[in-house]
């Protein structure tokens, strides 16, 4: 609803947070991106919220293995206003944490547990003022909550006895809420005002501990632990307008102002770290809590205006041409951009369709993130004096081609060029990092992505597919890492296959079934590490661990696959619909990756190992719908 999402995801990516019993449609630009969108590099995903029943009203009831969801919508008033509400709850805890207790249970010595749990809730009101205005309200939150926590302990062969900890805490969360005002000037203008609220908040606790005890009065102990708290929120205001001059063109022009807020932290600590006022040791370093750093909070102004217009000239020619503005306010730098956009389409045939597009982008809003192994750290930044936001330009061409309005083949190229990236200085000390000093432990390079897509489908009849393959290459370059060579982004992901599958058998039963397939992300894998002491005293002579890097991102994580299948049997009756669905979540079981971190052997005690942390293995679900 106009409103931006900082993370889309549920579960690292598996699922979405985007309701679909809330959802009213969604629209996906990947290479044409039309100007009234902007500070962002990459595609927009455009979704849109149901507005509510003003006639009667429905309610809708699901509950299954993986998720319950409850939606009623209807009528404030007759014709003039309505309402939406819809919850979803995800039930994944209620049977992962006690089979993992029963998993670690069974390791030797060993104890712990594993959860997981996201929720989202829509809420959306309208109404409408006389025939010209109407006004929507609509209010949108979500959490993940990722808790896995071991411990066990085992006697060496000198008969110490070593004690091993280790917990990983991760929570995302997005509120966000949003006014807008429709109003008709007439027959060929309309206006929306929309006032939107929107906040994101991440936080990561990660602790390994190592505990060695040789006698009553003598013992070791070591750990680790890394901690990142981030949260971006924005204020903003944005005045669009529509204007219909004519059946070949529809123009829209418009401006926003944002006002950003950012709170970074990232905290880096061990067993030699001495931080005023944090005392973290073996014994505590799994507890609930965050560990709280006073930070000020940085405030930002973005602002723009645009105009564009989608034309058409003839039967055969369409396109969309705009250009936008764009000035960031860093404090003490001021960024100004101009970005243009260009879409042509052109049919050679009435089922042949060949078109272009070129889009000049720009993004004030960083995103740091490690290249190590672990669980994602997402802290967002604001350019500043001696960041300048990132830029870029892309380009694409492809064709579509129709049979018989059946079947449809399409491919799809582009290239993308990207300047004033950040990414962590190699070595950057990260024992504390926050809106203060962020700016002296980052660097800055270029990025370059390409890729291929094809595409074909079968859209009628009672047996409906689609696959799709991309082919891409996404590299990133930064003079003061790994000697200026070019080095695959994180999310470099040189091959992506999905199939998906539709069959109708009766009237009431269908059968689906989706498969994909990815090439795993990219990781830096240190070769080795060792400690050394500094007698600099920024380091306040403190051992410094230093961790040998062959290449940036050179470790593969196993690749992505799965295969669901679903049979889902649909009842229409005058006053009720009701569904049922029976299906298999990862058919063959596939131990895909959540998280890579760097463990002591179980087999061998004392040496490390890679060691992946999966999160859904196998997984029959059930679930049953009634709509009223």
């Amino acid at each position: 609803d106009g409103v931006p999402v900082y993370n889309a995801a549920h579960i690292l990516g598996i699922f979405s947070i985007f309701n679909s019993d809330a959802i009213r449609s969604a629209e996906l630009y990947k290479g044409a991106i039309p100007s009234r969108f902007g500070g962002r590099l990459s595609s927009v995903l455009d979704v849109r919220t149901k507005e509510g029943n003003e006639k009667s009203f429905n309610s809708k009831v699901s509950l299954g293995l993986i998720s319950a969801k409850a939606t009623i919508e209807g009528p404030l008033k007759k014709e003039g206003s309505a309402f939406l509400v819809s919850y979803r709850r995800s039930l994944l805890d209620l049977y992962l944490k006690p089979l993992s207790k029963f998993t670690y249970q069974n390791r030797t010595n060993g104890s712990g547990f594993s959860t997981y749990v996201y929720q989202d809730l829509n809420v959306k009101v309208n109404s409408a003022f006389g025939k010209r205005d109407k006004v929507f309200l609509s209010f949108y939150s979500g959490s993940d909550n990722y808790i896995d926590n071991q411990a066990w302990f085992f006697e060496t062969e000198n008969s110490s006895l070593v004690s091993r900890k280790e917990g990983q805490r991760l929570n995302w969360g997005n509120t966000i809420g949003s006014f807008r005002w429709n109003h008709i000037y007439g027959n060929r203008v309309f206006s929306n005002t929309t006032f939107n609220y929107s906040r994101y908040n991440f936080s990561l606790k990660s602790f390994y501990g190592r505990k060695e005890t040789a006698s009553d009065t003598l013992s070791v102990e070591e750990f680790n632990l890394a901690q990142y708290v981030s949260s971006i929120e924005d204020l903003a205001i944005r005045q669009d307008f529509e204007f219909f001059p004519n059946p070949n063109h529809e123009i829209r022009f418009g401006a926003t102002a944002i006002i950003h807020r950012f709170d970074p932290n990232l905290l880096a600590i061990d067993q030699d770290s001495e931080i005023q006022n944090i005392n973290v040791s073996f014994d505590n370093g799994l507890d609930d809590e965050l560990i709280r750093i006073l930070t000020t909070e940085k405030q930002v102004f973005d602002g723009a205006i645009y105009l564009e217009d989608k034309f058409k000239i003839g039967q055969k020619f369409s396109g969309n041409i705009g250009l936008r503005g764009t000035f960031f306010d860093a404090g003490n730098t001021n960024y100004f951009s101009l970005q243009p956009r260009l879409m042509l389409n052109y049919k050679v045939k009435p089922n042949w369709d060949v078109f272009g597009a070129f889009d000049k982008l720009d993004q004030p809003l960083h995103l740091l993130q490690r290249s190590g192994i672990g669980l994602p750290s997402d802290i967002w930044v604001p350019s500043a004096d001696s960041i300048p936001p990132s830029n870029g330009w892309q380009t694409v061409i492809g064709s579509k081609l129709n049979f018989k309005d059946k079947y449809e083949v399409g491919i799809e190229a582009y290239y993308k060029k990207l300047n004033n990236l950040i990414t962590y200085e190699a070595g950057a000390r990260l024992d504390q990092v926050n809106n203060d000093n962020w700016q002296d432990r980052v660097t800055s390079g270029i990025g370059y992505s390409r890729g291929i897509e094809f595409w074909v489908a079968k859209k009628i009849g009672e047996t409906n597919w689609r696959l799709n393959y991309t082919f891409a290459k996404s590299d990133r370059q930064f003079d003061n890492i790994s000697q200026g060579e070019i080095f695959p982004f994180r999310y470099d992901r040189r091959h992506f296959f999905k199939a998906r599958f539709n069959k109708k058998i009766s009237a009431k039963w269908n059968f689906a079934g989706t498969y994909v397939y990815g090439t795993g992300n990219g990781v830096t894998v240190p070769i080795a590490s060792f400690r050394i002491t500094s007698n600099n005293p920024a380091f306040q002579n403190q051992p410094i661990e230093v961790e040998v890097i062959d290449k940036i991102n050179s470790f593969r994580m196993p690749h992505y696959h799965r295969l669901d299948l679903a049979l889902n049997w649909r009842s229409v009756r005058p006053k009720s619909t009701q569904k049922m669905q029976l299906g298999i979540f990862n058919v063959y079981n596939r131990q895909n990756p959540l998280y890579i971190a760097i463990r002591e052997s179980f087999d061998t005690p004392g040496e490390s190992e890679l060691q992946q942390f999966s999160l859904i293995p196998f997984l029959p679900s059930f679930s049953y719908s009634i709509e009223f």
